[in-house]
């Protein structure tokens, strides 16, 4: 992949941090983002089916977008509100760039 062409996918997966489904947990409830000028680009996905059983959540992502230092991938089995794929992935940039990680409840 050609460096452009990464910039660009990971300017189209801020989207998911800052609007889309992933937005609760890495935006205030006053818009402003949890990690400062950090942005973080983001996919999320759900599989459901029986083998495991139950709803299935995954998360991939970088940060900082314009220079990734820190990359990463969760898939949360059956997940419960606070073990969403999204919100532990919340956690790991946290603790990766120095922000306390007081737990808190997903809210979606």
């Amino acid at each position: 992949v050609r460096p452009s062409t990464a910039r660009t996918l990971l300017s189209m997966m801020e989207y998911t941090t800052t609007v889309g489904t992933s937005s609760r947990e890495f935006m205030t409830r006053s818009r402003q983002p949890i990690l400062g000028d950090i942005r973080v680009a983001g996919k999320t996905g759900t599989l459901s089916g029986s083998n495991p059983a139950g709803l299935n959540s995954w998360f991939i992502g970088a940060a900082p977008i314009d220079n990734p230092e820190v990359a990463v991938a969760v898939i949360s089995v059956d997940p419960r509100s606070h073990a969403r794929a999204s919100h532990l992935a919340k956690f790991m940039f946290q603790k990766y760039f120095g922000y306390e990680t007081t737990y808190a409840p997903s809210s979606e």
